[in-house]
């Protein structure tokens, strides 16, 4: 049972005023969303990557089908370091956490710029696994952060971050391609019934895009660490002697009728309010101090992991189901439609045989 107390300290924490930190945090969420977000620039520039690494790499025989390992092993690396990220941010704190991931990620992009010369599959480990688990971090700490400056509009902040994860892809995209690209060169070498490019100049330009990236993700990320930071704890406690008492002699009464009836209703529920308390907090810390082994052996992991492959890859399972419903449902249409037909033709020639 919620006691007037509590509701009045809820009230006080929905009154909370945005201060310069909360716009500062929310300015740096999105400067370093900006640049986790570019993972998704895959689709745009993997048939760069793969026109470079068969024309000027070692791995010849490399195909446009192959670029599905970048995108698969970025989605495996960011559910594999989801795991760790609670652990690692109670070890290193906020801004420790988010420099972390953060550095593997920009980190990664630049080593890339190293491993696209040399082997295709180091390439996916680096610009897939290591970027896509570097990302997962800030990722899921800045949300937490967010829904802690809007603790009542907890959608609303989780969407924030969403949006300008998602408005990153949508930038630089148009940067790499300006970058590589900027003579709007057209595929026109064809083998085995796929285009690719094989001018120098545009080759040339392929791995340093990534250094180029890295070292944008960098010094954006560096400076979103010096913006972002979790909201101070507001101690609400309501006591029996920080009740406000009006000037006039009615509103007395009422306030001390007030306090009596408050101190009655805590020494009733005094013991019962502490143990369910302590239990509260017990559960809380419990659920705070899992380790990444304790995490691994509980279903909920799983069952999350399973949810993220879902999102990721039953897009296009769903569509093709779709197509499937659709056209059962059509057939059926048009074998009901043929049946009544005939039918019909039933009975007007048994009608004119009368």
């Amino acid at each position: 049972m919620d006691t007037k107390s509590e509701v009045a300290a809820d009230k006080t924490q929905s009154e909370r005023k945005p201060s310069w930190r909360f716009f500062l945090t929310f300015l740096g969420i999105t400067i370093l969303h900006l640049s986790l977000g570019a993972s998704f620039i895959v689709g745009n520039i993997i048939p760069y990557v793969v026109s470079y690494i068969r024309l000027i790499g070692k791995d010849t025989i490399i195909k446009y089908a192959d670029g599905i390992w970048l995108s698969s092993m970025a989605t495996t690396g960011f559910g594999v370091s989801m795991l760790f990220t609670t652990y690692i941010e109670k070890v290193l704190g906020l801004k420790k956490t988010i420099l972390f991931g953060s550095l593997i990620q920009s980190v990664s992009t630049l080593v890339s710029y190293f491993t696209i010369r040399s082997s295709y599959y180091l390439f996916v480990i680096t610009e897939g696994f290591c970027t896509g688990a570097g990302c997962a971090i800030p990722y899921v700490v800045t949300v937490s952060c967010a829904m802690k400056w809007l603790p009542h509009r907890k959608a609303s902040a989780a969407g924030f971050v969403l949006f300008s994860h998602g408005m990153s892809a949508f930038i630089f995209n148009f940067v790499s391609t300006k970058f590589i690209n900027p003579e709007n060169y057209q595929e026109n070498e064809f083998i085995d019934g796929e285009a690719y490019f094989n001018q120098k100049d545009l080759l040339a330009r392929v791995p340093k895009c990534f250094l180029m990236l890295g070292g944008i993700f960098l010094i954006s990320q560096i400076i979103s660490v010096c913006l972002i930071s979790n909201p101070k704890e507001e101690m609400n406690v309501i006591r029996e002697d920080t009740i406000t008492v009006d000037d006039s002699v009615e509103s007395g009464k009422e306030n001390k009728a007030f306090q009596e009836n408050e101190a009655a209703i805590q020494s009733k529920n005094q013991p019962n309010y502490f143990k369910t308390k302590n239990i509260q907090e017990d559960d809380k810390q419990e659920e705070m101090s899992k380790s990444p082994t304790a995490a691994a052996s509980q279903k909920e992991t799983y069952f999350r992991l399973y949810i993220l492959y879902i999102h990721t890859t039953g897009g296009e399972l769903a569509e093709t189901l779709a197509c499937r419903v659709k056209f059962i449902a059509v057939f059926r249409l048009q074998l009901r439609s043929e049946f009544k037909f005939r039918q019909g033709r039933l009975c007007l020639s048994s009608f004119r045989g009368r």
